[in-house]
């Protein structure tokens, strides 16, 4: 076992400028794990430990983290298949003194293989920082390039040369530009597609937060419609979260990071730290849960979140789930209409019965990014688990998975290391894609036919 201690800025893993402050992470890696990481390598090795994952149940006691001489917090190691093009199959994780705390799950992640005849492998490459994807029912992928304001359109496999569109005045930094892409649910006939970004305004400078929607015609972007043109952008460079989803009731769900604005997140009558639930036009949906209340926004369908960059639907109870980055814990939150969740008053679970629980919870840096359910009949072993990407320690496809239809929490394990950054996303076609913004690389999850 080799130790490394190092000192890493909160602030670069998105905490406000009020709230910086230098943390030590004594991080345990496996002999080597620094060189694997960095050639996107990573496997795990070792013995089967016993399953003692427990169910999570909304209530339930929330587990503690674990005590000095409790079970070996070195993720449990499950075999592994031979890694396909550019990803490492199986994982590894950094063990710290105190073990991970997650609510209702063992201490350990386990590190998992790709089930059996299961293959990763590249699907596009040449895409410059692409961070969220969608697909159209013909199977042609749009994905956002976060930097370069472009959408680009993939047909099998192949990036078109000229984009769909390019955005004007984006506002670009870490975390900032060009990020949630949404198709409409009736795309086939309205073609109408969705895009979240960052604007600029420079007299005066001023930064905004826009949807703007364009009707597709022959893979290029046509009648510019800022559906909401007014959200505030950040005061500086971080916390914009920025993903768009429609919904299965046929609403358009946003989430809008707290902007650097930790003070607004609490009020209603302001947008940062809240998830927003609109129709087509930008207008607030019908049944939304501050409908028709004196100085509330009522767009607003929960709050109190720092910086969820991605959700989901479960695709048999309708449940929203969504990851948030916190300050010092990250979290996944089943999203419930009214809900708060406790930024910047609290973080992970509490005993404040006005916040709502994260289902899962780490205390170590994560940086949970794009987020997708696979509900698809190709992979049977995926079928109705969550996935998302780890932008922290080596871009991981993390998967939780639920007791039967329902949203119990089961066991949370990790598939694979180094390509999954930005977004992860099912295909038509089945299959489940994960992109990483630093190498410009899509690769697909397939059943190896």
């Amino acid at each position: 076992m080799i130790r490394l201690e190092f000192m890493m800025r909160v602030s670069e893993r998105t905490a406000p400028p009020a709230r910086r402050r230098t943390a030590v992470l004594r991080i345990v890696f496996l002999a080597l794990a620094a060189t694997l990481l960095a050639t996107l390598a990573l496997a795990c090795g070792g013995e089967d430990k016993p399953d003692t994952t427990r169910v999570v149940t909304p209530g339930s006691e929330r587990s503690r983290t674990a005590e000095p001489g409790a079970d070996d917090p070195t993720p449990t190691v499950r075999g592994q298949n031979p890694p396909s093009v550019g990803v490492a199959t199986g994982c590894a994780l950094p063990a710290v003194e105190d073990a991970p705390a997650q609510r209702g799950l063992s201490a350990d992640i386990v590190c998992a293989p790709l089930p059996e005849g299961y293959v990763a492998e590249e699907y596009v490459s040449g895409l410059r920082r692409p961070v969220a994807m969608a697909f159209a029912p013909d199977g042609r992928m749009f994905v956002t390039e976060q930097h370069t304001g472009n959408v680009r359109v993939v047909i099998d496999g192949e990036l078109l040369p000229v984009p769909f569109t390019t955005v004007e005045r984006l506002f670009i930094s870490h975390e900032a530009g060009l990020l949630g892409i949404a198709l409409d649910p009736d795309f086939e006939e309205n073609h109408y597609v969705y895009i979240f970004y960052n604007a600029i305004d420079l007299f005066p400078r001023e930064h905004f937060n826009k949807v703007v929607r364009y009707t597709e015609v022959d893979n290029v972007g046509t009648d510019r419609v800022e559906i909401i043109p007014d959200m505030p952008g950040i005061r500086n460079q971080i916390h914009t979260a920025g993903n768009i989803h429609f919904g299965p009731d046929g609403y358009l769900y946003i989430t809008l990071g707290e902007l650097e604005r930790p003070e607004e997140v609490q009020d209603l009558s302001l947008l940062p730290g809240k998830i927003l639930r609109v129709d087509r036009n930008g207008v607030a949906a019908p049944g939304n849960p501050f409908e028709g209340q004196l100085n509330i926004d009522a767009r607003i369908y929960a709050y109190g979140l720092r910086n969820a960059f991605d959700f989901d639907f479960h695709p048999v109870t309708g449940t929203i789930i969504a990851v948030d980055n916190g300050d010092s814990t990250d979290e996944i939150n089943r999203i419930v209409p009214g809900g708060n969740y406790g930024h910047p008053d609290v973080i992970g679970p509490s005993d404040n019965a006005d916040f709502i629980d994260p289902i899962i919870y780490y205390e170590f840096p994560v940086g949970p990014a794009g987020a997708s359910f696979y509900s698809g009949d190709k992979l049977p072993e995926f079928k109705n688990n969550f996935f998302f990407c780890q932008f922290h320690q080596g871009g991981l496809l993390h998967r939780v998975q639920f007791a039967g239809d329902g949203d119990e929490v089961v066991i949370e394990d990790t598939l694979l290391a180094g390509s999954c950054t930005s977004d992860v996303a099912e295909g038509p076609d089945g299959y489940l894609y994960f992109a990483d913004v630093n190498s410009g690389v899509i690769h697909r999850i397939t059943d190896g036919g």
